[in-house]
């Protein structure tokens, strides 16, 4: 069963073959069934590479940039790893975020080095002189150099990513700043500047990301961006979150396609993206943007985004809680009684565990149980911490909007803060012999203040006593 395509077909087409089924040769068809030609890798590469005369030709420079909008310290860097590169006939150049950033006129700090060649033995012998430490990661050809007075330069040697099969960690290799450029995200972190002194702050922009930056438009490189990696779509949020862009047609549509490639991500990397993502954005904005997308269910199974999520993302999930991201997701899984069990996965500390059992448990009492005196629901509440109970309230209230029931569990919690009346050494004081009997006098005490038959520790010892005696 081979692979082939036809004359007809797009190229993104024969890149999508090459990529999923991972060959190395398509042979393509003519209208009268015969082969007329093959595509290998190789050709796929030139045929990437051939925008470069369109970047030559609209080469712009942001020399007048750097100097404008670098603190002094960073521009001078950049001049003098420039010109050390240069020496040992080498290309170096800054990319991603700082490009961004410099266009859009903001100052930045973000120092992310292109060399065009061996960047970590580059970064070793630049610490060495400038009396700085290193940190190389060798299989992905990069390192991180931390200068004397804490600045931080991060070195990578231009490199192209081969994904093995869709939503994996890519195989990376060595090549040139035009390819290393062609497997970013968005076209608007897909320029390069030079920073060698003959041609200091040329830049080379060869998938049009300046455009794009001027009309607010994140647009992917190539059709099979989210399929590569689904987590970019996520990254996209942030930027339209952070930069007020948008997503442009083509990118909205390639994200509702990746829904097969987002459900091959591991739980913990979904979690760990979701955490970034919240950290970085306004979740009721990130949560929306993903249910317009359609992926919403794709990237967190079962979640739904509704009436019952909304209200309780505006009103419970505020950022109090010490892991926050958790209790954003949870608001996806209230809108029917079996959905919250589904949620589970979410949960990966011991007490993200403990309390959606909680949760769980109180959400699924019927109503006519919390409708009894406070008394009376004790037993079965008496174990719950303070924040289970203010969610079960939450959930009643705003998610299925049944007002009594939370404000009975809110005259439970209030009367609850009050107690213990009456402790175990009180009554060993009132010349009681210790014994365990006195776990059920105690609770048989606080049971009826909840049900407003005592208020005293006098009235509590006359309650016990009279127990005693009957």
């Amino acid at each position: 069963n081979p692979y082939y395509a036809a004359e007809t077909d797009s190229i993104e087409y024969v890149q999508k073959l090459m990529i999923q089924h991972n060959i190395g040769r398509v042979p393509v068809f003519g209208d009268t069934g015969t082969i007329t030609g093959i595509i290998s890798r190789t050709d796929m590469i030139d045929w990437m590479q051939q925008d470069t005369a369109y970047a030559v030709q609209k080469k712009k420079n942001i020399a007048t940039y750097i100097k404008q909008y670098l603190q002094p310290a960073i521009a001078f860097l950049l001049e003098e790893i420039g010109t050390i590169a240069e020496k040992e006939n080498l290309h170096a150049y800054i990319t991603g975020g700082m490009i961004r950033d410099l266009i859009m006129e903001r100052p930045s700090e973000d120092m992310d080095i292109i060399i065009e060649g061996d960047a970590p033995s580059f970064a070793a012998a630049y610490a060495e002189e400038k009396m700085g430490t290193v940190h190389i990661h060798e299989s992905f050809g990069t390192a991180t150099v931390t200068l004397p007075d804490q600045i931080k330069v991060d070195f990578s040697s231009a490199r192209t990513e081969y994904y093995e099969r869709p939503a994996s960690l890519p195989t990376v290799r060595h090549s040139n700043i035009r390819e290393d450029l062609y497997r970013r995200d968005f076209t608007i972190n897909a320029m390069a500047a030079s920073i060698c002194p003959d041609t200091f702050g040329d830049l080379l922009d060869f998938f049009k990301g300046w455009e794009d930056i001027k009309e607010k438009t994140l647009r992917v490189l190539h059709n099979l961006s989210y399929v590569e990696d689904p987590t970019r779509i996520l990254r996209g949020l942030r930027f339209e979150y952070r930069l007020s862009f948008r997503m442009d047609e083509r990118a909205e549509r390639f994200a509702k396609e990746a829904g097969s490639s987002i459900k091959t991500l591991s739980n913990s990397r979904t979690i760990n993206e979701m955490k970034l993502l919240f950290k970085e954005t306004d979740p009721y904005f990130s949560l929306e943007r993903l249910y317009e997308l359609d992926v919403l269910d794709d990237f967190l199974p079962y979640a739904y985004w509704g009436f019952r999520a909304k209200e309780m993302l505006e009103h419970w999930a505020v950022p109090l809680y010490r892991e926050s991201w958790f209790h954003y997701l949870l608001c996806l899984y209230m809108e029917k009684p079996d959905l919250l069990a589904k949620a589970r996965f979410l949960a990966v500390s011991k007490e993200q565990k403990r309390f959606l059992e909680s949760f769980i448990y109180l959400s699924g009492l019927p109503r006519s149980f919390y409708m009894q005196r406070p008394g009376t629901i004790h037993d079965a509440l008496s174990s719950c911490r303070s924040e289970d109970l203010e969610a079960v309230g939450a959930y009643f209230k705003y998610a299925l909007s049944d007002y009594a029931v939370s404000e009975a569990l809110l005259a439970y919690q209030t009367k609850r803060q009050q107690l213990p009346l009456l402790r175990g050494t009180d009554l060993i004081e009132a010349g009681m012999t210790p014994s365990r009997d006195f776990r059920y006098y105690l609770f048989e005490v606080e049971k009826a203040a909840l049900n407003g038959e005592m208020s005293t520790k006098q009235e509590a010892l006359q309650f016990v006593t009279g127990r005693l005696q009957t």
